[in-house]
């Protein structure tokens, strides 16, 4: 098949070894946002700036969420204003969609101490630096999921509807649409509300939910929906019961589900599981090293996960190494801060940003100081993944002969990481399989006729992108 070069795969040890490493990584500042925010979305754009949006800034009893938007530029270090929003709102999602602009959808205003939650959502254009409206979902949503489909549609799950009439706790989901600019109602998730929501290698959804404190009366269930049907189904049960945990895709294709509140109003949990979706079974890992809630989870460039803040009175941070099973304490944040939001910046380092400080421990999901302070995590010197393709009867590595066998080796990844390709000239980008556990990953095959052009692909390990990217190539008869 031309699109994906379908070949012999064999995956082969290749003497590159791979240790993970274990130095500190550094918290530095990066100057103030124009506004204090918490429950605000931070979305790394194509250029690579990140596009922060919403929230509020005080805890007042009547404050209402903000319109305003800002964009931090990680070359200059800088925050500037773009274009506000059509519609003031907090706790809502912001999903890049593969245009390149980003959907805002959902969320609430502030009013007396409570929230009324909306079903508008508004798309942000990078190019005009401008929001315009984009219609609005089948229903009101706060506090949902939104999860960037391979097909492009945006699947929107769960969270809850709220008034002066209370609060009503979802079990319906919907799509976007991207092409058409339509919300479309699918099937409803087997209980109300979402937690999580983690797109897996395969292209489904692993929705993660808990209520210990027994307030919408469903423990420990979770759904798996799959886009080729439109439909949830339930998967296995967690190993804990925390509320509000992180999730986050590893290099492996497992799904680490970390902290949370363990039911008490106040209470963070060190539980720490991984979801493995071909059994659909949860298992426990390493136990976080602080207890944390409200905290940030993010995929670095090795295949570790940064883990960072949460509700507590100091702002320590740690590593999760998925190869040991085991977290590590890293530097510590410049200061304690919870409900921030940690984006990943194209050179690997980790903007955080706003979110609150208590200054007491005691269930503070609503009081504190708001921050308009932001600090990147610098992580220790990282190996970069490198990828080459070789004519076998030639030695070359940049033209293939029609008839000549290959072989392609990356080497200098994490263990046991996901493998995917992009090929830039049809847009088919697959899942090819796994490292060894050296970091490296080997497949060969014959050319044939209906290769012959020139090719660019982009390798990709985990969150990491092997150079040279892309790795060109011409097939020549």
């Amino acid at each position: 098949m031309k699109n994906a070069l379908t070949l012999t795969l064999l995956v082969s040890g290749f003497g590159c070894a791979w240790t993970t490493a274990q130095s500190l990584g550094t918290f530095t500042s990066s100057g103030d946002m124009l506004h204090a925010r918490v429950f605000h979305t931070a979305t790394l754009l194509a250029d690579g700036r990140v596009l922060i949006a919403g929230g509020i800034s005080a805890y007042a009893e009547v404050a209402d969420a903000l319109s305003s938007a800002e964009l931090y530029d990680p070359v200059a270090g800088t925050f500037t204003e773009t274009g506000r929003m059509t519609t003031p709102r907090c706790n809502h999602t912001a999903t890049l969609l593969p245009n390149g602009k980003v959907l805002i959808t959902g969320g609430a205003i502030r009013s007396v101490n409570s929230f009324q939650s909306f079903s508008s959502a508004e798309i942000y254009d990078p190019a005009t630096g401008t929001f315009s409206a984009a219609g609005d979902m089948t229903m009101d949503r706060l506090w949902h999921t939104a999860t960037l489909l391979k097909d492009g549609k945006v699947l929107l799950a769960g969270g809850f509807q709220q008034s002066a009439q209370g609060i009503h706790f979802l079990s319906s989901a919907e799509l976007y649409d991207p092409l058409t600019g339509t919300f479309t109602a699918t099937r409803e998730m087997s209980s109300p509300w979402a937690d999580t929501a983690t797109l897996l290698a395969d292209g489904r959804v692993l929705i993660t939910r808990s209520d210990p404190d027994g307030i919408i009366g469903a423990q420990y269930f979770t759904d798996i929906y799959d886009p080729a049907t439109a439909t949830f189904s339930p998967t296995g049960s967690t190993v804990y019961s925390h509320t509000g945990p992180s999730a986050t895709f590893l290099a492996n294709g497992k799904v680490l589900i970390a902290g949370g509140d363990i039911g008490d109003g106040d209470g963070a949990s060190f539980g720490a599981e991984l979801y493995y979706p071909e059994t659909g079974a949860f298992s426990a890992t390493g136990g976080l090293r602080v207890a944390r809630e409200q905290h940030s989870a993010t995929l670095l460039a090795d295949g570790t996960v940064l883990l960072a803040g949460g509700h507590s009175l100091d702002g320590t941070a740690e590593i999760y190494d998925p190869v040991r099973g085991t977290s590590t304490l890293t530097g510590n944040l410049l200061g304690q801060r919870e409900g921030h939001t940690a984006t990943l910046l194209q050179d690997g380092r980790i903007l955080i940003a706003g979110g609150s400080r208590i200054s007491t421990v005691g269930f503070s999901c609503c009081s504190g100081s708001i921050l308009s302070s932001t600090e990147i995590y610098n992580p220790v010197a990282i190996p970069v993944p490198t990828v080459r393709i070789t004519d076998n009867n030639t030695g070359s590595l940049t033209k293939l002969a029609v008839g000549d066998s290959f072989t392609v080796v990356l080497m200098g990844a994490p263990p046991r990481s996901l493998v995917t390709v992009t090929v830039s000239e049809t847009g088919w980008s697959g899942t090819l399989g796994y490292t060894d556990e050296s970091g490296s990953f080997r497949l060969s095959g014959t050319v044939v006729s209906s290769l012959a052009g020139t090719w660019h692909q982009t390798w990709s390990i985990g969150a990491a992108v092997a150079q040279p990217n892309p790795l060109s190539f011409t097939v020549t008869q």
